[in-house]
């Protein structure tokens, strides 16, 4: 993409109304061809960074920080959920709504928009080298030193406890923290590890990851009426996972959209 091409879209983007917090929207991956021929996580799963581990993490509530610039931000939130789940938005909303009983609606937009664009993403990069190198996850929760409780876990809280900065009116606790991540990204760096033999062990994601997947692929056929079966949960597990696969490495609609219609006609006869 050219950069008046690149101009003429921010343009066009600002005059519909995404100025300052809001604008932060149109901060995406551009496939331009040149300098990104396909989607970073559609690159990671087909190998491109075979071999090298990964830690990568969010914080409590990324979105968070995009109120302290502009108040209205999370009301974009339903769109956003729109733009994913087109009409089932709603019932994605109101599970928000009962998992997180105690927030307002602004409370109820930040999460929907940290995990649409920090949350999620950040699942499905670690998933796609899973498959290729040793991969660990984490959310950081811990409050912010100096900061009010609703003032904490914004996007890059976790940035002054890895770098020891802006700590001076951390707590010992804090301050704990702090050493115990320095440790960790050290080791991490220089023996491609986290783990050390003095801190409770932090397991890879891959393997807590398809075991999440299977488990909620066996919950799923037994609401549709299939009984409990492990080896059946497994042989769906793997078809599935394959077709992800094939729509993260090629994206084919079609061929991935046909593969699952078979996949539902044999297990209706399983019912």
């Amino acid at each position: 993409m050219s950069i008046t091409r690149v101009g003429k879209l921010c343009r066009k983007t600002l005059s519909r109304g995404a100025s300052g917090a809001r604008a932060t929207w149109v901060w995406r991956p551009v496939l331009d061809g040149r300098t990104l021929s396909t989607t970073p996580i559609r690159a990671l799963a087909t190998g491109a960074a075979a071999g090298i581990p990964v830690i990568a993490g969010i914080t409590c509530n990324e979105a968070g920080s995009y109120t302290l610039s502009d108040p209205t931000a999370p009301d974009q939130a339903f769109a956003v959920l729109e733009s994913v789940f087109g009409a089932d938005a709603g019932r994605v909303w109101d599970h928000y709504a009962a998992v997180l009983p105690a927030a307002d609606t602004a409370a109820i937009g930040c999460a929907i928009l940290s995990d649409e664009r920090y949350g999620v993403p950040t699942r499905h990069l670690l998933d796609a080298q899973s498959r290729h190198a040793p991969v660990w996850r984490y959310r950081f929760d811990a409050p912010s030193p100096g900061a009010p409780a609703d003032k904490s876990g914004f996007h890059g809280a976790d940035i002054p406890f890895v770098w020891n900065v802006a700590m001076d009116t951390a707590t010992d606790q804090q301050r704990h923290l702090s050493t115990e991540m320095r440790r960790r990204w050290v080791a991490f760096i220089t023996t491609g590890t986290p783990n050390l033999d003095d801190l409770e062990p932090w397991a890879p994601a891959g393997a807590d990851a398809v075991q999440r997947y299977r488990d909620a692929t066996a919950d799923a056929l037994v609401r549709v009426g299939i009984a409990r079966d492990d080896a059946l949960t497994l042989l769906v597990f793997a078809a599935l996972d394959g077709l992800v696969f094939q729509q993260i490495a090629i994206g084919d609609v079609g061929a991935t959209e046909h593969a699952l219609g078979k996949l539902r006609q044999i297990l209706a006869g399983a019912r």
